[in-house]
């Protein structure tokens, strides 16, 4: 029976080259004379120690204790508690010790070429609590921050070789006692104290002011066109223009000015009217003789003079030059300045009221009215001028004669004085 061969094929070594298929072995060993195991494509699996004296999967070999690539065999070193790595080592994330590096390399590689540098440099790490922020600040590309700088704030600064922290005001102290400055110091703060010595050089503020409240010493001043120098204000082309000293002022040259203020007092009078007095060489006393509150006083040889009876006295003639008026329909006539007067009328006018500023009753003024060589001209005689019986006069028709008429202002009218008609003029 079957169960009779299979009992006896268990009992006996059975096999050989013709067996190509068998079931799943469930007991057994396969030993070293066994030869090569290849499955193909299949898996082989198994829970327990794989051993061997070496191992190729693909391209990765692992013998002894290295562990490496078809082309690199002992790329990775094993030992107890180390990995040595004869190469490069590229990864996602670093963890060292549970902490992750997230430093990137271009930022480690900044550690390149440090010189010195060796593990018990790096260990120092350990101790560093600066953030990332803080050490980035001795980047030299880091932006320039705008804090403001107080008291007890830290500098960082080289004490021989040696990185050490101090403050402001210990800098400060120290620039304080000592001379600094050069050439390169183009802009500075608001100075506030100090002082600009003879060794200086030229101060060229270029369109700034320069202010104080304090005075300004020098030996000359150059402002524009004004010079000053020593006692001398002047211009660049009259340097010595004016001269000063305790209480007076000399001006060679001449002073232009709106308003001429003597002793608090304004004067009035223009330039022409000061210049009436050019060539004037009269006294004070011989002036205050026109005054006539100057009673009983007389000056020799002069033809004005006033008694103590408030009588002027002329020691010569008065003359009023006689004016020829212009001829028209209406003759003007100004009495103030031409209070002596003739006309040659070239046909019928009329004579209009004296004009000038301004007459005062009690003046005296006087006409003479020529025929021309045709003669039988006219003149009617505005209303303010008053004759006998309120009856203007007729002329004298003949040609080349003249009427002569005077008058005395009332205040009111001129009032006809005296009157000669029919007079031969030559």
């Amino acid at each position: 029976t079957v169960q009779t061969v299979s009992t006896y094929m268990a009992a006996e070594s059975v096999g050989g080259g013709n067996m190509v298929t068998v079931g799943a072995l469930d007991s057994g060993s396969i030993t070293s004379g066994f030869g090569t195991i290849d499955t193909g494509a299949s898996t082989i699996t198994t829970t327990g120690l794989i051993s061997g004296g070496s191992l190729d999967i693909d391209n990765v070999l692992i013998n002894g204790t290295t562990i490496g690539h078809t082309d690199d065999t002992d790329l990775i070193t094993v030992a107890d508690g180390l990995v040595t790595v004869a190469g490069e080592i590229s990864v996602t994330t670093l963890d060292i010790g549970g902490t992750n590096v997230t430093s990137t390399a271009a930022e480690l590689n900044l550690l390149d070429g440090v010189s010195g540098l060796v593990q018990a440099d790096l260990t120092k790490l350990a101790a560093v609590d600066s953030t990332a922020a803080e050490i980035n600040l001795i980047d030299g590309g880091t932006s320039r921050g705008t804090t403001a700088v107080a008291s007890g704030d830290g500098i960082l600064i080289n004490d021989g070789g040696v990185m050490r922290m101090t403050n402001v005001d210990t800098v400060s102290t120290y620039f304080a006692s000592h001379t600094v400055g050069g050439g390169n110091i183009v802009t500075t703060g608001a100075l506030d104290s100090g002082s600009i010595t003879s060794g200086f050089g030229t101060i060229d503020t270029g369109a700034s002011t320069i202010t104080t409240t304090g005075l300004i010493s020098g030996g000359s001043l150059d402002i524009d066109n004004v010079l000053i120098n020593g006692t001398t204000i002047g211009h660049t082309d009259d340097t010595d223009l004016m001269t000063v000293a305790d209480g007076l002022l000399t001006v060679a040259g001449e002073v232009q000015m709106t308003t001429l203020d003597i002793g608090g007092t304004n004067v009035t009078s223009t330039a022409a009217e000061l210049n009436i007095l050019d060539g004037v060489t009269a006294t004070t006393a011989e002036l205050n003789l026109s005054d006539l509150a100057t009673l009983g006083t007389s000056a020799a040889s002069k033809v004005l003079s006033v008694d103590a009876n408030n009588l002027t006295i002329i020691s010569g003639a008065v003359l009023n030059t006689e004016d020829a008026l212009s001829d028209g329909a209406d003759i003007a006539w100004n009495v103030i300045n031409s209070p002596v007067a003739k006309v040659t009328l070239a046909g019928n006018r009329s004579l209009s009221a004296p004009s000038g500023s301004t007459p005062a009753a009690g003046q005296f003024v006087s006409i003479l009215v020529i025929q021309d060589g045709t003669g039988s001209r006219t003149l009617t005689f505005n209303a303010v001028y008053e004759f006998k019986d309120d009856t203007a006069p007729t002329l004298t028709t003949t040609a080349a004669k003249g009427d002569l008429f005077t008058f005395r202002y009332n205040g009111a009218k001129w009032l006809e004085v005296g009157r000669n008609t029919a007079l031969t003029l030559s």
